[in-house]
């Protein structure tokens, strides 16, 4: 299963998606990263003092594509998201989420 991943790119945006692989030149170095699915994160917020909630919008929402190949030259940084943004994407992509176990008394 891939690996669901958060990243911030040169541009500012955040973007989550599944790490598909990775990509390297001739002398093994990493070049570029594939993400199944991705999408950006907006914060968006209704009005002055309301609660800022989080959008996720396809990363190129008019392409023909699940995977978007990304250079790692655009990446600032890559981390795993919180628990719960990684549910939120599981739930929008279709994504097995997975139940914590509990005690049933």
């Amino acid at each position: 299963m891939a690996d669901v991943k958060l990243f911030r790119l040169t541009t500012g945006e955040d973007v989550i998606g599944k790490l598909k692989e990775e990509l390297f030149d001739e002398n093994g170095i990493s070049t570029h990263v594939v993400l199944e699915k991705p999408f950006v994160i907006i914060p968006q917020q209704e009005a002055p003092g309301k609660p800022v909630t989080l959008g996720f919008h396809q990363y190129i929402p008019y392409g023909k594509c699940d995977e978007v190949i990304f250079k790692n030259e655009n990446i600032n940084t890559s981390v795993q998201p919180n628990d719960d943004l990684k549910k939120t994407y599981q739930q929008n992509t279709g994504g097995i989420v997975q139940v914590e176990k509990q005690l049933i008394t």
